[in-house]
């Protein structure tokens, strides 16, 4: 049985919805004055469950993205960014769960990962041989 590929399958709008859900916490976050360690902990989680479904290319993004949303709305206000010293290793740190997310999910089989018949990932002439639109 083959699978029909949907707009999900394709690594740039998982990668899109990781941003959203990134976006939407870090204001939730702002919003509630939860803390910058609570604010770590929530964006270090959501990288995490992003970079199981991402490719290990986009994990990167992923993560500066996530410290880019902490360091500009949770531990300053306005869309400020900083580059002191604990700014870079909260920056190291969310890139550091992404990368152990993205290598630890891809190291572990998983079905349907190399399953039959076309996906969004080939070529688009690849696609129409195979009747896919």
């Amino acid at each position: 049985m083959t699978r029909t590929s949907s707009l999900t399958d394709l690594p740039g709008v998982r990668f899109g919805f990781a941003e959203g859900a990134l976006l939407v916490a870090a204001t939730v976050c702002s919003r509630l004055d939860v803390g910058v360690p609570w604010g770590l902990v929530l964006l270090g989680a959501i990288t995490a469950v992003a970079c199981v479904v991402l490719p290990l290319r986009f994990s990167v993004g992923v993560a500066v993205s996530a410290w880019a949303f902490l360091t500009g709305f949770v531990v300053h206000v306005g869309g400020q960014l900083t580059f002191g010293a604990t700014d870079l290793e909260r920056m190291g740190f969310l890139v550091l769960v992404a990368l152990l997310a993205a290598v630890a999910a891809a190291a572990v089989p998983r079905e349907g990962r190399d399953r039959p018949g076309p996906t969004y990932d080939e070529a688009p002439a690849a696609r129409m041989r195979a009747g896919v639109r």
